[in-house]
């Protein structure tokens, strides 16, 4: 016993405790995701493989970084991968992926487009890709 408490009194206190904190995490967490579905500030990630000609890699890569609404790219040239966050925009479908590519829209095999914080991001390598 410490301080006269018994052993399973402090793990209850702990435990209380822990909940406690894990629960206003939460509740902020899913504040700040409802402030933003009412803003209509969503951040979308897209990922998947592409085509493109190892000559071509930075310069659509610059492009894409170029664009106001896209927050995060990265487009590995080693595993032919992306990977893209958006800001603030209402929708990204797979015809708006596209476009971002300019002629290499069509090299795409888009794996997955999905609401950042909600949506479970698929891990590499895609089991549904063929590569």
């Amino acid at each position: 016993m410490i301080n006269g408490s018994s052993p399973k009194c402090t793990v209850m206190k702990l435990f209380v405790s822990f909940a406690f904190i894990m629960s206003f995490f939460f509740v902020r967490s899913q504040s700040s995701y409802n402030e933003k579905i009412e803003n209509n500030k969503y951040v979308y990630f897209a990922q998947g493989l592409f085509s493109i000609p190892e000559s071509e890699i930075s310069s659509i890569e610059e492009h894409l970084r170029n664009l106001p609404f896209l927050k995060v790219v990265r487009l590995d040239q080693y595993s032919k991968r992306f990977f893209i966050l958006t800001e603030n925009v209402e929708s990204v479908t797979e015809d708006d992926l596209r476009s971002w590519f300019l002629n290499y829209g069509d090299k795409l095999k888009i794996v997955q487009i999905g609401l950042h914080g909600y949506d479970i991001v698929e891990s590499f390598p895609f089991a549904n890709a063929e590569h």
